[in-house]
């Protein structure tokens, strides 16, 4: 008797996992979204890469960037990095699909110390979704002491398309 329960107990626990598997399948995906800057220093005048990734969708809005007030901000485009994945093994087949959607800018600060790139706005399926924050360090260009470069050209006038000869 106690054999046949433990077997019973066995095939409901395998009806709910495989029952809840299915389910699953046909939820939507879950949809997040990050930025994240090449690099967490800069040059004021230089400029940095800001990512902006939506996991979830291939379709989002444009990233609203009002924010970003303290950076001259360059669109460098976007980019779906969707996957799909088939795989059989043994005749067993598995599907494994992402959603990821990238928003590249580059970012020039506008002047040096601590700058923030503010929690952005993304708009997926008319729900705003929001990014984290992302510190940036802007740098001065230092100076280097005894050090200076001259640049000189032979005349001052030129004709279009005449070369010319410069001296540094």
């Amino acid at each position: 008797m106690q054999r046949t329960s433990t077997i019973m107990g066995v095939w409901i626990a395998l009806a709910v996992l495989t029952a809840g598997g299915l389910a699953a399948m046909g939820a939507p995906p879950e949809v997040s979204v990050s930025a994240a800057v090449a690099s967490d220093q800069v040059y004021v005048g230089d400029g940095v890469v800001l990512e902006i990734a939506v996991e979830g969708s291939a379709s989002p809005e444009q990233p609203d960037l009002s924010g970003l007030k303290e950076f001259a901000v360059e669109p460098l485009g976007g980019q779906d990095e969707s996957s799909h994945m088939v795989q059989i093994i043994n005749g067993r087949r598995s599907e494994q699909s992402t959603s990821r959607y990238v928003f590249r800018y580059r970012l020039v600060p506008r002047r040096a110390g601590t700058l923030v790139v503010p929690a952005l706005g993304v708009v997926v399926d008319g729900k705003t979704y929001r990014t984290n924050a992302v510190p940036v360090v802007a740098i001065e260009p230092g100076r280097v002491p005894g050090y200076t470069l001259t640049l000189g050209v032979p005349k001052t006038a030129l004709f279009v398309g005449e070369p010319v000869r410069l001296t540094i």
